[in-house]
């Protein structure tokens, strides 16, 4: 009995710290105006821990030019659910901020941050795939 008991706990202890990869489709919260898109993250070129993100779909906005722009750039994961040292793109603001994102199951937490990130403007992202 002994025997089969220590590799089940040692099998049930290795799984229970899944990752949560920021990896995949999300759209973005609306805006006041009711606009959305949705927004690819995966690895950037040639950096296996260290992720990008561009719009793949616009909903609800006229103006259809920013697709396929960049929006996260060299986010870098810290943790099983937390990424930062990358930067986020505002188009209203036509700016680049310091950023830090935190997966939670199907939704991430995406923040802007200005003075070494004592100042942030954050927006909760939902997984579309």
């Amino acid at each position: 009995m002994k025997r089969l008991l220590i590799p089940t706990l040692a099998l049930l202890l290795s799984s229970g710290a899944a990752h949560a990869d920021a990896a995949g489709t999300w759209r973005t919260s609306a805006l006041n105006d009711g606009s959305s898109a949705l927004i690819e993250i995966r690895a950037c070129d040639g950096a296996p821990h260290t992720y990008c993100g561009t719009i793949v779909e616009i909903f609800n906005f006229p103006n259809q030019d920013r697709l396929g722009e960049i929006v996260l750039r060299g986010m870098e994961a810290k943790d099983s659910q937390s990424y930062a040292g990358g930067e986020i793109y505002a188009p209203d603001e036509d700016k680049w901020y310091s950023s830090k994102m935190k997966v939670d199951n199907n939704t991430l937490e995406v923040s802007g941050c200005v003075l070494g990130g004592l100042i942030c403007r954050s927006q909760t992202w939902t997984k579309a795939s």
